[in-house]
């Protein structure tokens, strides 16, 4: 139960970080100061400390899973959830190809996590 608690923690602050980035990452070209141009900062500073506290959360699932089985998993929900995300907060599109591939993917989680 914890582990899996883990996962979801590391899943969850890594798409979240990646999104926030992705959102944030405009400013950098910008170099607009201003009550509008912070929010972009902000967004990317939440999503940098976003993505050490994943790395954190790693270094715990590294600390009590075999890396055979932590990284397919924890890579695999990232890419799932990511994909995800972008489409619903992006709006980026996902073809038929990329679903299925995103299906495949959660298929292999499956079958990593159950050999544990």
């Amino acid at each position: 139960m914890i582990k899996s608690l883990l996962f979801i923690a590391y899943t969850a602050t890594s798409v979240v970080g990646l999104i926030l980035l992705k959102i944030g990452s405009p400013a950098l070209g910008r170099g607009r100061v201003g009550p509008v141009g912070w929010v972009p900062l902000l967004q990317l500073g939440a999503g940098a400390l976003l993505y050490i506290g994943a790395f954190a959360i790693w270094l715990v699932i590294l600390s009590r899973t075999e890396l055979s089985i932590a990284y397919p998993v924890a890579v695999g929900l990232t890419l799932v959830f990511l994909s995800i995300a972008s489409t619903l907060v992006l709006n980026e599109a996902i073809g038929a190809a990329r679903l299925l591939g995103i299906a495949l993917i959660f298929v292999g989680i499956t079958l990593v996590a159950q050999a544990s």
